[in-house]
């Protein structure tokens, strides 16, 4: 069936209209940025007084609820990629009846994993809340609040596919503004019921509230942007299929970015308790803040290859992941050195001296981390946009195997700096991902991709070493000296990129004011 379906997509007229411009793909690309940033530059600025306020264990109780929550990623099948993959395609196609019908296989099947999972959550709430040693003190609420997280849980597996039918018709600025305002509001809200008084319980009924709140929002806005989309309540099998074939190996990518961003809080939890996953989630929140702003400025590239692959415009791909590529190292690369070389000031200055001590070695594995894997970005995108998903599903599962031995062996060797050594040896898998994507996806040479997108960087990425090992603990100049130095670090960094015209910022600002595509 799910043939028969490719076949007829295949036959329909292509109408072939004017392609994504780059104009359109940068304004995409700010607007998504933009509300990421928005979005954790508020969360950073309030989280030492969260932390504060729920204290140590009660914000880790938190971070684990939350990352239950997190795991309707897992439910998700990787549908979410295949909707924007689909709808970017069919949109070309001016197909509208097989937009409608991938966004209701999706839904189906998130209706129904979600009923799964929130069942599973509410079943095995006891369990779950012995297993994450929570204290005696933090039972009842944790308790209470792993009741609603299973009914957040259900909503923002919904919400995941509205928001991929938004991305698929290229309207990140819809979901930039809808992401920026309910984050806004729920941190401001958090804040201040915390000064009220309030406590971890009612922390999570606003957090739930707020996925209900986004999922409405996305519900009338699809319909308003797609009004030819009507909910069937026939699940057509042929599109879900289609759909799986698809989606079934971004899934197992998933499983992986799962593994990074939420088990780790639980095997921390299971190895050392509550309040350690604190000391972790935090600075692990803090080069999440700044990879995901990167992440979702470059994730427009997607739907944008996706049209380029329908279209066969392979030259074009070409130019854009060396571009692309080349962009993404020039802005990820200084932060996360100066994060590297500086992350003991910076998480004193950010959480207090105390927090610090237990957690800059943390933040400074982290960082190299985020380094690493930031390399993979730019080339993922592409290989999931022409289709080739079940490149990345291989290479994904090699991720988690080593996710799956090294998680629980160093956090029970070194406790919470195994973990983030743990995140770091499982970018390996990442980069033989991108050598291989490189030469065999892309067709491009990989000494002149080398060249033109981390050639630059060399010498600081030395001087950056050396640094740390003539200075390994940061205490031979004061926290204010060493935070001038990392400003004084990353402004050069910039500065050199732009006067050795490794960036060229005229070109960027003229293809954002004129659509060269017209």
């Amino acid at each position: 069936m799910a043939k028969e379906v490719t076949e007829q997509i295949a036959a329909k007229p292509d109408s072939k209209p004017s392609n994504t411009s780059v104009r359109r793909l940068l304004k995409n690309a700010a607007y998504n940025s933009g509300s990421w940033g928005a979005t954790v530059l508020i969360a950073l600025i309030a989280t030492p007084y969260i932390v504060h306020k729920l204290t140590i264990e009660g914000y880790g109780v938190y971070a684990l609820l939350i990352g239950l929550v997190g795991y309707y990623g897992l439910l998700d099948l990787g549908l979410g990629q295949g909707v924007i993959k689909f709808v970017s395609e069919y949109k070309v196609k001016e197909d509208y009846e097989s937009i409608s019908r991938s966004i209701n296989a999706a839904l189906w099947v998130q209706i129904a994993a979600g009923l799964v999972g929130s069942g599973a959550l509410v079943i095995f709430a006891e369990s779950i809340l012995r297993l994450l040693k929570v204290s005696p003190a933090l039972w009842a609420d944790a308790k209470i609040g792993l009741y609603v997280s299973a009914i957040g849980f259900f909503f923002t597996m919904l919400s995941g596919t509205l928001s991929s039918v938004l991305m698929g018709l290229q309207r990140y600025d819809i979901t930039s503004k809808v992401n920026v305002v309910t984050n806004l509001l729920l941190t401001v809200l958090i804040v201040f019921v915390l000064f009220l008084g309030a406590g971890l319980k009612e922390v999570i009924f606003l957090t739930v509230a707020s996925a209900i709140v986004m999922f409405t929002i996305y519900l009338l806005t699809v319909r308003k942007s797609l009004p030819q989309w009507r909910f069937s309540f026939m699940l057509d099998k042929g599109y879900f299929k289609l759909l799986f074939s698809f989606s079934s190996f971004v899934f197992i990518s998933r499983v992986s970015n799962i593994f990074s961003n939420y088990i780790a809080r639980f095997v921390v939890a299971f190895f050392l308790g509550p309040a350690a996953v604190t000391y972790y989630v935090v600075p692990s929140k803090f080069i999440s803040a700044f990879g995901g702003s990167l992440s979702s400025a470059f994730g427009v590239l997607f739907p944008f290859a996706s049209e380029l692959g329908a279209r066969k415009n392979y030259e074009k791909v070409q130019k854009t992941f060396i571009e692309a590529s080349k962009i993404f190292a020039a802005l990820s690369v200084p932060v996360l050195l100066t994060v590297f070389i500086f992350s003991k000031p910076i998480l004193t200055v950010w959480m207090g001296r105390e927090f610090a001590e237990k957690g800059w070695i943390v933040l400074r594995l982290l960082a190299i981390s985020g380094l690493v894997g930031s390399l993979t970005t730019v080339p993922n995108l592409i290989t999931i946009g022409l289709g080739y998903s079940r490149v990345i599903g291989f290479f994904s599962v090699i991720t988690v195997l080593f996710y799956v031995v090294l998680l629980p062996l160093l956090t029970k060797l070194w406790g919470i700096e195994g973990t983030a050594w743990a995140m770091l040896g499982a970018t390996i898998p990442g980069i033989a991902l991108v050598i291989y994507e490189t030469k065999k996806i892309i067709h491009f040479e990989m000494w002149s991709y080398l060249k033109n997108v981390i050639g630059f960087h060399i010498i600081p990425l030395a001087v950056s070493l050396f640094w740390v090992t003539v200075v390994p603990d940061s205490e031979v100049y004061s926290t204010t000296r060493l935070l001038i130095f990392s400003i004084v670090f990353l402004a050069s960094y910039f500065g050199f990129m732009v006067f050795l015209k490794w960036i060229q910022l005229d070109s960027l600002i003229s293809r954002f004011r004129i659509d060269t595509d017209r």
